[in-house]
């Protein structure tokens, strides 16, 4: 799915599944986790955007943010961190104010 696929394309594909995943009256919580920066292609997913799509559905959902690509190499805003359950990132080859570092938001 990922090779050929543009970020609106992922993106759909992870509504249409979550919410086809969520009729089923058997599954109680469904876990998202998607990386914020693709390392195959450097495609960047908006994940602002994933939570707007989903935000009906975050009572049901956990959503997380793998953040190991993102985290100094795009733009990333505390904003990113508000909008999932989990960002999780590593900054060991970060310069990051000390008691940052290793840190899941």
């Amino acid at each position: 799915m990922i090779g050929d696929a543009n970020a609106q394309t992922v993106l759909d594909e992870i509504e249409e599944k979550s919410k086809e995943s969520l009729q089923n009256k058997d599954v109680k919580r469904l876990v998202i986790l998607v990386s914020h920066v693709f390392f195959e292609t450097g495609m960047v997913l908006n994940v602002l955007d994933l939570n707007t799509r989903l935000s009906n559905y975050l009572d049901r959902i956990l959503l997380v943010i793998d953040g190991a690509q993102a985290v100094g190499n795009i733009f990333v805003t505390p904003e990113h961190f508000e909008k999932c359950h989990f960002y999780a990132t590593s900054t060991r080859r970060r310069k990051f104010p000390t008691g940052f570092r290793n840190q899941v938001f």
